[in-house]
């Protein structure tokens, strides 16, 4: 299938997607005590928490028990599977549609060097081929771009320190040579976005020593990217906020000799400062907290897509913390651009228009209605969230660019695809608007694709019609 006709993510990565979102500016409100913990002492201890690419939703393992954050409250999952208790590294793998879980250290103090899945029902046991070595504190992530899971650096059974990167494709491991890469450090930060390169940041070098380097990963290849960020710290908390196409990081540790006296000891510092990391320009801002985080060591971070918040947990108290962004709405729609002229009815091109009530306020419906269309063939209705970019290619653009026939304009970028039915030429089609304050901005495009059926074998051209833009708010 094309890849412009490829079903994606409800939440797309163009580039230049960050300049038309009003979100990413705002600050962030610091909610205490996020989601209601079914029973807190089985949460408590050192745990995991990845956002799973499936559905953007939390996913925690701690102590045997895998939980997951439904929008409101922590569900139990599944008890049961890795004895690893911490310094695991853990991922979701959208192809394979299983979370990962690698290493760790056993009650004992042994470091593992198990490969552990979850299917969503159940834990099992992978039993790998050429296995990394046992190790603790590496970072475990998934490579949406190469459709892979990646595994850099930790602490081996020794103590040492490692910059080694694996890939692991479901069944066997494999050590991988890029040509460059972080040096050896354990406990960095890494997160993943459902489309793009990941991120990782710091780590612990040393016993007082701590990197501040930031660095891109993709298909087996790292970059060191240029300029000033978070300072220098280890096990922050990281995740990726796909509205604001930025990564969030909070908190973390920063160790340093200190002397009392006679006496020399190390310190351990606990960071509560956030930081975003806009994946567009490719920098790092200090974000406006109103509120006190309140990390403790120790802390994970994922994103929740049903309330449009990053979730904080910190560990060792067993408490929760959201990050929700203040943006004042305001609700409004326009049309953009003109359709393509129908071949076969060059009177009337592609149409596509709101029906009744057309301002996309939080908890209502809109209708739109698509018409001067052909029954015989193919119609969809994509959503995009730029008028700026599909992929790398600037909009608008033929489709032609995208390897569809035609000369017909993409006016915004195709995110999500829907199928619609056709009756007489027309289709009406309801776009529900969530409720509450998560999209609250957020501006997003509908247009019409159309593929006319033809009675001989030459490809199909593709009309296209006006295209609709909303900002969503109150």
């Amino acid at each position: 299938m094309n890849d412009l006709l490829r079903p994606l993510a409800s939440v797309g990565l163009a580039a230049g997607l960050a300049a038309t979102l009003a979100v990413a500016q705002s600050p962030f409100s610091v909610i205490r005590n996020a989601g209601r913990i079914g029973a807190e002492p089985q949460l408590v201890g050192a745990g995991g928490m990845v956002t799973s690419l499936l559905d953007l939703q939390p996913v925690a393992f701690a102590n045997g028990q895998t939980w997951r954050f439904t929008g409101d409250r922590w569900d139990l999952l599944a008890s049961g599977g890795p004895t690893v208790i911490s310094g695991y590294g853990i991922a979701s793998d959208a192809l394979r549609q299983r979370i990962v879980l690698f290493g760790g250290s056993f009650p004992d103090g042994s470091p593992s060097n198990e490969t552990w899945e979850f299917d969503g029902v159940a834990w099992a046991r992978i039993a790998t081929t050429n296995a990394p070595s046992p190790r603790i504190n590496m970072v475990v992530g998934y490579d949406s771009i190469g459709q892979e899971v990646m595994l850099f650096g930790g602490n081996l059974a020794d103590g040492s320190y490692t910059a080694e990167t694996w890939t692991y494709d479901g069944a066997r491991w494999t050590l991988r040579t890029p040509s460059a890469a972080p040096t050896p450090r354990s406990a960095a930060t890494f997160a993943s976005t459902p489309s793009g390169p990941s991120l990782l940041f710091g780590g612990l070098q040393g016993p007082d020593l701590q990197s501040d380097e930031t660095w891109l990963y993709s298909q087996r290849n790292w970059q060191l990217l240029p300029g000033a960020g978070p300072s220098p710290r280890y096990r922050a908390a990281l995740t990726f906020d796909p509205v604001a196409i930025r990564f969030v990081l909070a908190g973390g540790e920063r160790n340093q000799f200190v002397s009392v006296g006679s006496v020399q000891g190390l310190q351990v510092d606990v960071l509560s400062d956030v930081w975003e990391f806009d994946l567009i320009t490719q920098s790092w801002s200090q974000a406006t907290l109103r509120g006190d985080l309140a990390t403790t060591p120790d802390a994970v971070a994922a994103y929740d897509i049903a309330q449009g918040q990053v979730i904080i947990r910190s560990v060792l108290a067993n408490t929760n913390r959201a990050l929700r962004r203040e943006v004042p709405g305001q609700n409004l729609s326009a049309t953009r651009g003109d359709g393509c002229l129908n071949l076969f009815n060059p009177l009337a091109s592609p149409e596509l228009a709101v029906v009744g009530a057309d301002r996309p306020i939080p908890g209502t419906t809109l209708t739109v209605r698509g018409r001067n269309l052909s029954d015989a063939g193919l119609t969809v209705l994509t959503l995009g969230l730029s008028d700026q970019f599909q992929g790398s290619t600037p909009l608008p653009a033929p489709l032609s660019s995208f390897g569809l026939a035609g000369a017909c304009p993409l006016l915004a970028s195709a995110d999500l695809i829907n199928p619609v039915a056709t009756a007489n030429g027309a289709f009406d089609a309801p776009l529900p608007v969530p409720a509450g304050s998560a999209l609250l901005g957020l501006r997003v495009f509908l247009q019409v694709l159309a593929a006319d059926s033809l009675p001989f074998p030459l490809p199909l051209p593709v009309l296209t019609s006006n295209a609709l833009e909303f900002t969503i708010g109150f």
